[in-house]
């Protein structure tokens, strides 16, 4: 019965040590884990978005089957008998293709034009696609012409021919397999009688 209060009081010396042991060991820990924390949260969602922004860009791939449409704005400029045709109207234009490569595609495409009340004008070829740059392309072709002029009397003409058709290109969004383009495009046909520029500003919706 006299010795147990001599036990209790070495065990509690040695706990006493422990707790001052822990606290002059606590201050040094500290600041490790607080930058430790502080980089998480300051550096961890860079990190993050930068290899987000990686994979969406690596992850974009011209392969396979393409489609695209097309919406904008066209201006017209005749010579010859296609001298009434200086004005400006809208466009719409439709294309099917495969890529050959990853940065050349061919594609099988109709652009339509319509300026006045019921004048129109349409283009239907075949026409590559190349990048140069990541986001910057160029275009080139033939195409079989066509222009269908109405007058006042509703007698309505059609004429054909051959023209040569061009364009330049960047891709203003990509996701997965779709891309949103900002095009101009031009063309030159030659009629019988005459000839028709064609200028096209619009935004292609492109799937590959």
């Amino acid at each position: 019965m006299v010795q147990r209060p001599v036990a209790n009081s070495r065990f509690s010396r040695m706990r006493r040590w422990q707790w001052l042991a822990l606290l002059a060991v606590l201050p040094f820990t500290y600041p490790t884990t607080t930058e430790a924390k502080r980089s998480l949260l300051v550096e961890g969602p860079s990190e993050l978005e930068s290899q987000d922004a990686e994979e969406s860009e690596t992850s974009f791939k011209r392969e396979g089957f393409a489609i695209g449409v097309g919406l904008g704005s066209a201006l017209f400029l005749g010579s010859g008998e296609q001298a009434y045709a200086r004005t400006g109207g809208g466009s719409i234009s439709l294309r099917v293709g495969t890529s050959a490569g990853e940065n050349l595609l061919w594609f099988l495409q109709l652009d339509a034009a319509a300026y006045g009340k019921k004048n129109s004008s349409s283009l239907l070829g075949l026409a590559a696609h190349y990048y140069f740059r990541e986001r910057l392309w160029t275009r080139g072709g033939v195409s079989l012409a066509s222009i269908l002029k109405v007058e006042d009397d509703d007698t309505s003409s059609t004429e054909g021919g051959l023209a040569l058709v061009g364009g330049l290109g960047v891709d203003v969004y990509r996701r997965g397999i779709f891309a949103l383009d900002l095009e101009v495009g031009l063309s030159h046909a030659r009629f019988e009688n005459g000839t028709l520029s064609l200028a096209l500003l619009q935004l292609m919706a492109n799937w590959y």
